[in-house]
């Protein structure tokens, strides 16, 4: 059947398509369905997390802070671990940390504004590309030269505009830094509140300030992270809401979602990680909330975690939340609204198949919140501290390294397990089989259809109109399409071709090896897609494969 398309010299185009081939460094994003996951499994690579935990929790820096991790799946938390400090406000009152504790989460407060926008989005209120002057009108008469009519609310929710100053007079470290003493300025003469935290802003002082304004890039030049930008979310909110921004994340989000720990008002000493001196405890950001004024707790960000695990795709109906929309600096980052993107060809030892982790941080002095999110594996990360923890990148990346290649064996192992195997169709003479390993993930191993061996000829022709040096494999990968047919369950997945080349050696001089282009429907045979295939389940079991355009349906061998 195959033969028959290639016979044709119209064809030649669709199958260049085909044979447009996907490096080792370009293997498919998805490899299983995340939703599949036996989280049960990671046991054992849980107990290795809690022992890297129980090592970083025995040094100095940690006897007095305070420590809140948890990791959960989108349907249950899995995994917690709370650290009390030796002398803290807890421990006075009988009361250690856990997941009640609250603490300032700062700028993962900017999870909860721009879900308020996207949800006023779906409303039809928030127009994404319209100008935040729309919004704000008072920005119309901007005596700066900052563009606002050109700054959409998109550009701000992926920090594409807007400006970020820290005035070092106000700050106090002027002299430390050698600068020369201010003899023509009063601090009378200064802006009522300048663009950060240590003098809040209200409205009309923040507009003041951005009246006069000027940009640091021209509108959608460069990313640059500002917490103004998001303080002007927050007034978009209360705009088109017409209620007090606190209010309304209260009502829309965090009172539905059972967060009831989530405040904008300082919690009890007794209940919160408090730090007696040099912290930002209690101090009122003003307009300044909406970029981060929240307190929370571990349970109820975990809780939150969960809900975006499974709603990212619908809280607006154009949208998937965690989509990139800029660039950030490094090859790896990217810049979401408001997230913080990685993503990595270097966890996964077996594949270069990349790992992609959804990420927001955010820090007050004495308090540093950071979330994952891993949607590839249905799991999330919270980790809530206050006090002197040093760096978390050291932590984050024991964490997250064990955590999926522990999540990867689990998705690999229910592969095997539920997809390989010989199908087969006695009838047509026809015969599929799929195999599994860490490195090709699901993938067509053998392939006969009315006694034509189709992986020996679609190789050939594959390999020569793409000039692939070495061989290719053709993995298999969901599409996350479901279908329904009398009391069975179907399952669409899509089959394309990636060169046989081992992730080891992938490691090359040649620039444009990572330049990778993406087309899971390259062509069809009498209007049907010629690489689809359906799992049709009975109960838990695959019971037979469609190949819908060989118009097969080939029974599973119950032997395996």
């Amino acid at each position: 059947m195959f033969t028959n398309i290639i016979s044709f010299p119209s064809s030649l185009l669709a199958l260049t398509a085909l044979s447009h081939h996907v490096e080792a460094s370009c293997e498919p994003n998805a490899a299983f369905l995340a939703n599949k996951v036996n989280h049960i499994g990671l046991n054992s690579t849980l107990a290795t997390i809690d022992s890297v935990l129980n090592n970083y929790l025995s040094k100095p820096d940690a006897q007095a802070s305070s420590l809140s991790i948890q990791i959960t799946t989108s349907q249950v938390s899995i995994w917690s671990k709370y650290h009390t400090p030796n002398i803290s406000t807890q421990a006075e009152h009988g009361h250690g940390v856990d997941g009640s504790t609250t603490y300032r989460i700062a700028s993962n407060t900017k999870i909860f504004t721009a879900m308020a926008v996207l949800q006023q989005q779906a409303k039809g209120k928030i127009d994404l590309d319209h100008a935040v002057s729309d919004y704000v009108p008072e920005l119309k008469n901007s005596s700066g030269s900052i563009q606002w009519n050109r700054i959409s609310i998109r550009s701000l929710l992926s920090q594409q505009s807007g400006p970020e100053q820290f005035d070092l007079l106000t700050e106090g470290v002027a002299e430390i830094l050698g600068l020369p003493p201010v003899i023509d300025v009063e601090f009378d003469d200064l802006p009522a509140c300048d663009l950060n935290v240590s003098v809040a802003c209200d409205r009309a002082g923040l507009l003041n300030v951005l009246r006069e304004a000027n940009p640091v890039f021209p509108p959608h030049t460069e990313a640059s992270y500002s917490n103004v930008g998001f303080d002007l979310l927050g007034l978009v909110i209360e705009a088109v809401t017409g209620m007090p921004y606190e209010d309304y994340i209260t009502i829309a989000i965090t009172k539905p979602l059972g967060m009831n720990a989530t405040t904008f008002t300082t919690s009890s000493n007794t209940s919160g990680a408090f730090l007696a001196s040099d912290s930002q405890w209690s101090q009122d950001l003003a307009v300044g909330n909406a970029a981060g004024g929240l307190y929370s707790s571990s349970d109820d960000m975990t809780r939150f975690m969960r809900y975006l695990l499974k709603h990212h795709q619908t809280i607006s109906p154009m949208i998937d939340w965690f989509e990139p929309v800029a660039y950030s600096a490094g090859s790896h980052s990217l810049i979401g609204m408001p997230w913080e993107i990685f993503r990595a060809t270097t966890v996964l030892p077996q594949t270069n198949r990349p790992v992609t982790f959804i990420t927001k941080g955010g820090g007050l002095t004495g308090y540093y919140s950071y979330v994952v999110l891993i949607s590839q594996y249905d799991l999330a990360i919270t980790m809530l501290s206050a006090g002197s923890l040093g760096s978390f990148n050291s932590l984050l990346d024991a964490i997250t390294t064990t955590l999926v290649r522990g999540a990867e064996d689990l998705a690999q192992r229910d592969l095997a397990v539920t997809y390989t195997g010989t199908y087969n169709d006695a009838n047509l003479n026809s015969s599929i089989t799929l195999a599994q390993s860490s490195a090709r993930s699901l993938y067509i191993s053998a392939w006969t259809s009315n006694d034509t061996d189709v992986l020996a000829q679609s190789y050939k022709l594959v390999s020569a109109l793409g000039g692939v040096p070495g061989g290719i494999y053709y993995q298999v990968v969901p599409t996350f399409e479901t279908r329904l047919q009398a009391n069975l369950t179907g399952q669409v997945w899509r089959f394309y071709n990636v060169q046989d080349t081992l992730a080891e050696s992938n490691v090359t001089s040649q620039i444009w090896n990572d330049y990778c282009v993406t087309n899971v429907d390259p062509l069809n045979y009498a209007g049907k897609p010629f690489n689809e295939m359906v799992f049709w389940f009975d109960g838990d079991k695959v019971a037979s494969v469609v190949l819908t355009a060989f118009n097969a349906t080939l029974m599973k061998d119950k032997t395996k």
